[in-house]
């Protein structure tokens, strides 16, 4: 398993980080699937307010072949279940806060 916080490896049985202590997340869910590099700036977006984030790719191959485009490329964006509201949340927030000008009726 790979820790969240400061990224070492550890055995799967662990309940918390045996490096840092971070408490192991035990179910993640997929929040959004979307193209590079719309990936990068969401994670960035929810580590900042200190939620975790895995991305996974489809295929291994659409980074390392720069394929930005189709099923290749698609990045499944995920976080610890617990923590999926409250990513929604953020998430919604941030794409209101893009889109100025527009009126909701």
């Amino acid at each position: 398993m790979l820790c969240t916080n400061c990224h070492k490896s550890f055995e799967d049985n662990q309940i918390r980080c045996p490096s840092c202590g971070n408490p192991v997340a035990t179910s993640w869910e997929i929040l959004k699937t979307v193209y590079p590099p719309e990936d990068d700036v969401i994670k960035g977006l929810l580590e900042s307010c200190e939620i975790p984030v895995i991305l996974r790719s489809r295929e291994g191959i659409g980074r390392v072949q720069g394929l930005s485009f189709g099923p290749l490329a698609e990045v499944m964006v995920m976080v610890p279940q617990a923590r999926l509201a409250e990513a929604r949340e953020l998430l919604a927030s941030q794409q209101e806060i893009e889109a100025p000008g527009e009126t909701k009726e």
